[in-house]
């Protein structure tokens, strides 16, 4: 099984290819930009590489408030392989 990660920081972004044993297949780390450069960026590294998984890390909460349920779309791409990917945060 092929999982996808991305560490979503302030000055960088760290993507991957890992597997269910935990080994790195594949990574790449890039500076944080303007939003659609930076996320062109990811949607270039997951191409075609059908995974089957993506889990997102990000520092600091999304809202403060925890009453809050929050469901944020970043943002969704039709990739090679014809699936959507949606990067969303909850």
């Amino acid at each position: 099984m092929k999982l996808g990660a991305i560490e979503a920081g302030g000055t960088k972004f760290v993507v991957c290819i890992g597997n269910e044993k935990g080994e790195v297949l594949e990574r790449e780390s890039f500076p944080t930009e303007a939003p659609e450069k930076t996320m062109e960026n990811v949607f270039k590294f997951f191409d075609g590489k059908e995974i089957e998984a993506l889990g997102v890390g990000s520092f600091g909460p999304i809202d403060p408030d925890l009453t809050v349920q929050l469901m944020v779309i970043l943002q969704q791409h039709l990739n090679q392989d014809g699936i959507i990917i949606t990067l969303w945060v909850l």
